[in-house]
C-alpha cells in the first residue's frame, strides 16, 4: 500500500514539473498574449491572437487536420 501511495505522488510531482516546463515553452513563444495552458497539446496546431488572456484548456479526438484558432482580444 504504502509503494501505491509513494508512486502517485511522485507521478504527481512529475506531472506538475512537466506541465511546468510546457507552459514556460508556451509563454516564451506566445509573448504576444497572456494565455495559460491548463493541460498538454500539440502546440504546432494552436493559434491564439494579440491581447488574448486566460487559461487554454484543449481537447483533441486524434485527426490530423485538427487545430484550433483563437483571434485576437
Amino acid at each position: 500500500m504504502l509503494i501505491y501511495i509513494i508512486k502517485y505522488f511522485l507521478s504527481n510531482i512529475y506531472y506538475k514539473y512537466k506541465l511546468a516546463k510546457f507552459r514556460f515553452i508556451w509563454r516564451k513563444n506566445n509573448k504576444h498574449n497572456k494565455t495559460i495552458p491548463v493541460n498538454f497539446f500539440d502546440a504546432k496546431n494552436i493559434s491564439v491572437g494579440k491581447y488574448t488572456y486566460g487559461p487554454i484548456d484543449v481537447l483533441r479526438w486524434g485527426s490530423d487536420n485538427e487545430g484550433l484558432e483563437i483571434g485576437n482580444f
